[in-house]
């Protein structure tokens, strides 16, 4: 009887076993056999190629310059606006360079330093933006975009230094005695490009008829009180505004009687 009992329950238990035996089956054929390695290395390997020769392609393909070759002039104080755009930029980088000095890398100042410096992004490119220019800032701009054969465009910049004008003497007074000659001198102390001097005279013409005379001085060779008065260099060279600076000139003369003719009518 007891070997019938156990018999009974060994095959009452063994559908049981079998289908234990099924699902830790199923649970170790998650796991990838080694066709399924060879597979995803093989994926791998065509996607990482696939990259690369985008990437080669990316690189080799030609740029053409929507900006063109630029000369600018700015007033210093002014900002200076460089522009760099291309047809098609896509996933290039853009470098500013000056001589041998990189400004600029993709959208950051290559130096932290230099507050002034910064990036408006465009389309495709963007415009170098030096705020404050000072004189220093004057010359040639790279722009230089990073594909296998790498492609340049130059911006040249002028600045326009405000002029600054002094009077000779500084008092800004010249006397002379009538008869004696008389120079009046100003001194250009400041300005690129070298500004023009021009002069005029408060409320009336030169004592020679002109309204306006060029250069640093004037010279009256022989004085006379009609040459007193006051006289302005102007000093200008294409800044918001000239520089001037005023001198007196007092001739000093012996009192003059004027007689005036009266016509007397019965």
């Amino acid at each position: 009887m007891y070997g019938i009992l156990s018999l009974t329950i060994v095959s009452f238990l063994l559908p049981d076993l079998t289908y234990s035996g099924k699902i830790y089956q199923e649970y170790q054929n998650d796991y990838p056999t080694n066709h399924d390695y060879y597979e995803a290395d093989y994926d791998d390997v065509s996607e990482n190629q696939f990259d690369e020769e985008n990437k080669e392609k990316e690189t080799n393909r030609t740029l053409t310059f929507i900006s063109t070759p630029k000369t600018f002039v700015v007033n210093e104080g002014d900002a200076i606006k460089l522009p760099c755009n291309v047809d098609n930029l896509e996933n290039l980088l853009i470098i500013w360079k000056r001589g041998n000095r990189i400004i600029t890398l993709g959208e950051k100042p290559y130096e932290d330093d230099d507050s002034r410096v910064q990036v408006e992004n465009t389309v495709n490119g963007n415009t170098l933006v030096i705020r404050l220019s000072e004189e220093k800032d004057a010359g040639e701009y790279v722009c230089q975009v990073s594909s296998a054969k790498p492609v340049e465009l130059k911006h040249t910049v002028k600045i326009i230094v405000r002029p600054e004008v002094e009077s000779v003497p500084k008092s800004g007074l010249l006397g002379v005695k009538a008869g004696e000659s008389a120079e009046l001198l100003c001194k250009v102390t400041r300005g690129s490009p070298e500004p023009d001097v021009m002069w005029r005279r408060k409320e009336r013409p030169m004592p020679s008829g002109e309204n306006t005379l060029s250069g640093l001085s004037i010279i009256f060779p022989e004085t006379n009180r009609h040459h007193s008065g006051l006289y302005t260099c102007y000093a200008d060279n294409g800044w918001k505004i000239p520089s001037a600076a005023t001198i007196r000139l007092d001739v000093q003369h012996e009192p003059e009687i004027e007689q005036e003719m009266m016509t007397v009518r019965n």
